[in-house]
C-alpha cells in the first residue's frame, strides 16, 4: 500500500523500531564483567584522574587553604571589578 511503513508490525499493530547502533545483547551483568575487566589490569598510571589525585596528596593542608583563599580573593576581585563599571 502507498505510504505504509516498511518496518515490521510484528503483531502489536505498531512499527517496530531499528535496533539502536550501539545496542547489544549483553545483560547489565555481562556489561559490567566486560566493562570492569577493561580496567582491571590497567595500572594506576595509566588511570586517567591519577596525576589529579597524587598532585593533592602531596600538598600541605595549609598550603591547599592559602591557595583556595587567594583564588577565591582574586575572583571575588574580578567580579566586583566588573560590577563597578
Amino acid at each position: 500500500m502507498a505510504g505504509q511503513s516498511r518496518l515490521s508490525t510484528a503483531g502489536s499493530g505498531h512499527a517496530s523500531k531499528k535496533t539502536h547502533a550501539y545496542s547489544s545483547n549483553e545483560t547489565n551483568a555481562e556489561l559490567a564483567r566486560r566493562r570492569y575487566s577493561m580496567y582491571r589490569e590497567q595500572p594506576a598510571s595509566q588511570d586517567p584522574g591519577f596525576l589529579h589525585r597524587v598532585s593533592y596528596r602531596t600538598v600541605d593542608v595549609n598550603t591547599s587553604v592559602a591557595e583556595h583563599k587567594a583564588r577565591i580573593e582574586a575572583e571575588m576581585v574580578k567580579i566586583m571589578g566588573q560590577k563597578r563599571r
